[in-house]
């Protein structure tokens, strides 16, 4: 038998060693991966599902009468009920003998003014409401006529059509705008809507129709009482103006104290635009 160097013991304990502890290591690495298999096959917690809000409606699209509310308030039809029976009346030649403030037709030719405001944010508002659900049908209409009234025409004689050489438009549009729309629309690359969808469509361009008539009657029966009120500011500027800076400055005696260098600062505030 050979002989056994014992010198070379110590280097053959720490070789065995470090053997062991590359042994133990792997199977601590085993041992990790089989865990992590084991982890990954379990299935995953079910997510809740979000309640859908209750203010969208299922295909996604904003309800109308969330959008057009002022035609349907109870102090916007009782003043329109008076505006037309005062109008369906001749005015009272007699002479108001109290402030001017006081007198119940300045009070109503106030109020006017305040709601034409109101129903030019409303028209607005109903505007971009049709705007944006008709644009899946006809996404470059808004551009080609950006005008509310024209536009709410427009959308209600086309409706779904997709050949627009079908639709007349004449009666609505210049022919310069009704050739331009109809090749555009030719080409588009919308589609047609869901019927709800056109539906609330079309339920906004009457929105829009009807306001403009209110506001019509708004501004007749304040160009035909502003003459009694204020006839010499109607002299210079004409009713309906007259009628728009009163309401601003407050008042007529409020106005009549303004000084004349002032009275152009009135109309630098865009929420009280003079633009009839």
């Amino acid at each position: 038998p050979h002989a056994f160097d014992l010198n070379l013991l110590p280097c053959i304990l720490t070789m065995a060693e470090a053997a062991l502890n590359e042994d133990f290591i792997n199977d601590l690495d085993a041992l990790g991966e089989s865990s992590d298999e084991e982890t990954d096959t379990k299935p995953a917690p079910i997510a809740s599902k979000a309640e859908p809000s209750s203010s969208v409606a299922p295909d996604g699209h904003t309800l109308f009468d969330d959008v057009a509310q002022l035609r349907r308030g109870r102090a916007y039809i009782t003043h329109m009920q008076a505006v037309e029976a005062a109008l369906e009346t001749e005015e009272d030649e007699e002479e108001w003998t109290g402030a001017a403030e006081a007198d119940p037709v300045y009070q109503l030719v106030v109020a006017c003014n305040q709601y034409v405001s109101a129903i030019e944010a409303e028209t607005d508002k109903v505007f971009r409401f049709v705007a944006e659900q008709y644009a899946v049908k006809f996404p470059e209409l808004e551009s080609l006529v950006p005008k509310a009234l024209d536009y709410a025409r427009t959308v209600r004689v086309i409706k779904n059509n997709m050949d627009l050489s079908r639709v007349q438009l004449n009666d609505i549009l210049p022919s310069a705008t009704v050739m331009v729309v109809s090749v555009t629309g030719s080409t588009t690359s919308g589609e047609p809507l869901k019927e709800e969808v056109l539906q609330e469509c079309l339920k906004g361009c009457e929105e829009i129709l009807g306001l403009d008539v209110d506001r019509r009657k708004l501004l007749s029966f304040v160009e035909s009482r502003m003459m009694s009120l204020a006839p010499n500011t109607c002299a210079l500027i004409g009713a309906q103006v007259a009628a728009r800076l009163m309401a601003i400055a407050g008042g007529l005696q409020a106005m009549s104290r303004i000084p004349s260098s002032n009275l152009q600062l009135l109309g630098q505030d865009k929420a009280h635009t003079l633009s009839g």
